[in-house]
């Protein structure tokens, strides 16, 4: 299963549990001037909150979060019992040892969801639903080593990484902030600080953090000033519209080639399926299909006739 995949829809199960946190409805969530903003009020208007939607078909369709919880955890629901239908639903064994390679990846992220107070079992559960969803799209689909290797033989634009230039960014509105800020660099400040006190961009809340590119990346303008110096010294200011910008490169990672080794084997035959599968195994026909013969006993919310209109048709 992609790693990866399922690190993203733990990104995504924690914007659901920051918004639908276990909170006693008694609680006092802040106070203004003296005045109590209770918890019970807090989930009724973020229930109904406007302006809240999602992109359907590349249009914004406005809803409201309370529905669009309820309709992705009946989706979820749905995706599990698909796989269980087709005979391909996840192992606890297959859920434990992708719980463990996604801890592996990137142990910061699960630490950052533990933080915002997602459960271990609420982890498992969103990797069950990936894994679900995985395994009935790459059904009866198998990949041979040979296939693995040409892969990685006819694409290797995929597994080279170009050399990789970070860099941080202080920009200003006027000749004279300009020249304090040159002042204040050529008197020993560093970049990050003073990026931090002057940028008028938002990433002065970042300490100046600009990002990482390939010169590739870096556009026509830009280029030719990080090519021309070194790591740890900066561009002289240069002009953007309205305002003049000051690049520090930070740090200039080699070009490298990822090697064909056990763990890009892995994730090119999980690519490889994925592809595959998606020509063989219709999954928004079966998910439609399961939707249409779903039994789903609605219960009186304030969202019933919507969840209706969504499930009715499948």
């Amino acid at each position: 299963m992609k790693t990866s995949k399922c690190i993203g829809a733990l990104a995504a199960l924690a914007l659901a549990v920051m918004a639908h946190g276990q909170i006693d409805t008694a609680k006092t969530m802040v106070v203004v001037n003296g005045v109590k903003i209770g918890a019970a009020n807090y989930y009724r208007r973020m229930e109904r909150l406007a302006d809240v939607g999602r992109i359907v078909g590349g249009k914004f369709v406005a809803s409201t979060p309370g529905y669009l919880t309820l309709q992705q955890i009946i989706n979820e629901t749905l995706m599990m019992q698909l796989a269980v239908e087709k005979g391909v639903a996840p192992t606890d064994a297959e859920v434990e040892e992708e719980v463990k390679n996604v801890v592996t990846e990137d142990p910061q992220k699960v630490a950052d969801l533990k933080k915002m107070g997602i459960t271990e079992d609420e982890i498992r559960y969103q990797v069950r639903v990936t894994l679900s969803e995985y395994k009935v799209q790459t059904m009866g689909i198998n990949i041979a080593t040979q296939q693995i290797e040409d892969y990685y033989q006819k694409n290797p634009k995929k597994f080279n990484t170009p050399e990789m230039f970070r860099l941080r960014v202080i920009v200003v509105d006027s000749s004279a902030l300009a020249d304090d800020v040159d002042k204040q660099l050529s008197g020993g400040a560093s970049f990050k600080d003073v990026a931090r006190k002057n940028s008028k961009d938002e990433s002065a809340l970042l300490d100046g953090f600009f990002g990482e590119y390939s010169a590739e990346d870096l556009g026509e303008k830009l280029r030719p000033a990080i090519l021309g110096i070194k790591k740890g010294q900066t561009t002289g200011w240069l002009d953007s519209e309205k305002v003049k910008l000051k690049f520090l490169l930070e740090e200039v990672t080699p070009a490298k080639t990822v090697p064909l080794d056990a763990k890009t084997r892995v994730a090119i035959r999980q690519q490889l399926m994925l592809d595959r599968g998606r020509a063989k195994n219709d999954l928004a026909a079966m998910m439609a299909d399961i939707r249409k013969r779903a039994k789903i006993e609605y219960q009186g919310t304030p969202f019933d006739d919507q969840l209706k209109a969504t499930f009715k048709g499948g």
